[in-house]
Parts: structure tokens; sequence; C-alpha cells
């Protein structure tokens, strides 16, 4: 049995995420991996995701929404293509294979040209896989082609994936063909209308995710909330749809690193209500993570000072860490949690023994 756990990594204004499931199984959530960094994700992950015949894999790769905050470094961290030809210079790169990939339906809305190079070449990877389904092809089905659309929409390049669509409202346990009984996603956006209307900003179409862990016998221990760039309009309907308990959170990701859009998305001061609302529904010793540079009294959004300090009253300065500052501003780690029937843990991340062998 594998250590659960969340890794949340220092990315600077942009989110990467890993989440690992007690069988081993990885999940990360968007990519924001450049050359320069202060941290080199790449070879984290390179040294923690499991091999198969010495190629690395990770289970699924969701892309919240196709900004590049969230996308950035993709082509140079996975394999996008046919597993079949996956080549001797891909493994000498250490290129990661995607058995399942998860997008919003979104990317199919937008024109090319107003997709970064990254969540271009993703949308061209979905592509392929999608063909593969409508065509019935016993393919798509091999780790490496499978495919899962999270979120509702009309858009008629999205047709015939029914069997593979999740939408709001409903609960997913099924992770890269494996159905689990111990975990599981509910899903909260997008919507229809955030997913086809044009007018709606791209980050408003970001999928919205609760991961629920059971753990010991003690059924949902852990919930942790990821959210892409969704704002304050996205959450304000998450509070008017969907019951307090089941808004209930351990680990809440701060929405678009941090940013006041958040609270109010119309530049006004006043923070919403409903929003203030779903963040009282945090359970006792639970944690609120900014994925940003390190936050600063002054005017930049994201990350927002001000945002900070409402966060900082909702769960105290010991229980709302910055993946820029931790442990320090000068050499940020990941900020690594392991998971039990209590509740998170924020605990030291090591890398000895984790790199397995199929």
């Amino acid at each position: 049995m594998k250590e659960l756990s969340i890794t949340f990594f220092p990315v600077e204004n942009g989110d990467t995420s890993l989440t690992r499931l007690s069988d081993g199984t990885t999940i990360l959530i968007d990519c924001h991996i450049c050359d320069n960094a202060s941290y080199d994700v790449l070879t984290h992950l390179l040294d923690t995701l499991e091999y198969v015949d010495g190629v690395p894999h990770a289970d699924v790769f969701v892309l919240t929404h196709p900004h590049e905050d969230h996308a950035l470094g993709l082509q140079k961290t996975f394999y996008l293509g046919d597993p079949d030809k996956y080549s001797s210079e891909d493994k000498k790169k250490g290129l990661i294979v995607i058995d399942e990939a998860w997008f919003a339906p979104r990317i199919f809305n937008d024109d090319d040209k107003d997709l970064c190079d990254d969540a271009r070449a993703f949308k061209q990877e979905a592509e392929r896989r999608m063909e593969l389904y409508r065509t019935g092809s016993k393919a798509c089905a091999k780790p490496g082609n499978r495919l899962r659309l999270i979120g509702a929409t009309d858009n008629q390049d999205c047709d015939g994936l029914d069997e593979i669509t999740t939408i709001p409202g409903e609960t997913l346990n099924l992770i890269n063909g494996k159905l689990f009984d111990d975990f599981r996603y509910f899903v909260f956006a997008p919507v229809k209308k955030d997913s086809d209307d044009d007018e709606i900003g791209p980050n408003n179409t970001s999928i919205v995710l609760q991961a629920r862990f059971d753990v010991d016998g003690e059924e949902e221990a852990v919930r942790a909330f990821f959210g892409g760039d969704a704002e304050c309009p996205v959450w304000e309907r998450i509070v008017d749809r969907n019951d307090d308990e089941d808004l209930a959170y351990d680990l809440f990701l701060a929405p678009h690193h941090c940013s006041w859009t958040f609270f109010n998305a119309n530049g006004g001061d006043e923070p919403s209500e409903k929003v203030l609302h779903l963040l009282d529904q945090k359970r006792q010793g639970a944690y609120i993570i900014a994925s940003s540079k390190p936050i600063k009294d002054d005017d930049d959004n994201p990350p927002s000072y001000r945002a900070k300090e409402l966060y900082v009253d909702v769960v105290s300065e010991d229980r709302f860490l910055c993946t820029g500052e931790h442990p320090n501003e000068k050499n940020p780690e990941p900020i690594y949690f392991t998971l039990s029937k209590n509740g998170p843990t924020k605990s030291r991340f090591s890398r000895s023994n984790n790199k397995a062998t199929v």
C-alpha cells in the first residue's frame, strides 16, 4: 500500500499538483514547468512516478483550462502521440506518458490562435484520442490513449463522447480504467453556459473538482478542492447549488494563484458573502494553499495581499501556505501532505523509496 498524499509544487504564478492514491495511482492537475524555475519539478516527477518498461507514466493528467499558467512546459514534460511510437529518444528525454487525459470542453471553443503552444499541442492530442473513441478503435482503452471530458457542453466537437463525459453534479471514481471504492471526485464545474458562451472568459471554464478520500474505514476522511482559475461567479453558483456539507473541505487550493477575482470579479473592494460562506465550510485543521510567487503587501493581483488576509482570517496564519514562500523564498520546496483518517498532515517529502517499478 502506497502513502496517500497530495503535493503542491512551487511553480510561481501557476498550478502543478500531484495526488497519489493508496495503490500508487498518480493524478497530475495542470502543468506550469519552465526551464529556469527555482525548483526542478520534472526531476521530482521522474523520481516519483511509476515506470513500465523503463517509461514513466502518469495515470491521469488534468488540464483545468487552456491558459499558459496551467499548460506551460507540457510538451517538454509529457509524451503526446501514439504510445506505440514512443521512441528511445523520448525515453532519453524522460517524457512522461499520460495514460488518461482529462480536459474541459472550452479548449474546443477557442480559436487555435488564442491558445498558447502547449495548450494547442494538448488540444491536438485530445483530438487524436477522441478519434479513437469515435471510430470504436480498441486502442482507445490502451494507456496513453484514454480520455475523459469533464464538464457540460453542446459543442459539436465533443459529440459522441457521452460514455467518457462527467458533468457537474456527478461523482467520478473511474480513474485510468480502475474503479475505486475509497476515492472519488465530485465535479462542480464547468456548466454548459460557461463551456459554450464565448463571452465567458476562459478562467471561468475551469474544471472544479473536490477529491474525496476514505481512509482506514473513515468515510471521506479528507476532502481537497481544486478549481483552476475559476472566478467569483462560478463559486457563487457552486454555493447556490450545493449543500454546505458538500462544500466542506480540508485542503483548498486558492483559485487563480490567490487572486482577488475569487472574492470579487468586478473590481470591487467588498468580498462576496457567498464566497466567504464557502470558505467557512472548512473542517477542523483545514489548510489553504496559494500556488503563487511570494505574496507582498503591494498592488499585485495575483497574488493579492487582500485575498491572503481573508484566507488567513479563515484558517489562521499557520495554515495558509504559499508555494513560493515554503519553506522560504530563496529555496522553495513542494508543500507535501500525507492523508490519514484524521485528515491531512503537512510532511516533508522524501524521494527515498518513492520510485516504483511495475
